[in-house]
């Protein structure tokens, strides 16, 4: 089966319907307490491409640049971890 939402994975896998691949902050908490087990520990999946879509505007929002900067400066130190 091939789904487009993590929240449905993960829910399977708790029900123990399977295997799936979903980023680490999505199962983190149920990797630790045992509920769901990790393969593939080893595997790196090709970069992805993120981007940040604001509407166009001669002056950015302090608001819409102070995210902007954080999501660059923590996608660029650790991509998997939000």
């Amino acid at each position: 089966m091939r789904v487009n939402n993590g929240e449905f994975v993960r829910s399977s896998l708790l029900a123990g319907l399977g295997v799936g691949y979903l980023p680490a902050f999505m199962v983190s908490q149920n990797v630790k307490s045992g509920a769901i087990a990790t393969a593939l520990d080893d595997y790196i999946r090709p970069a992805t491409a993120v981007y940040a879509v604001y509407s166009h505007s001669r002056y950015l929002s302090a608001k819409v640049r102070a995210f902007v900067d954080f999501m660059v400066e923590r996608l660029a130190n650790n991509p998997f971890h939000l």
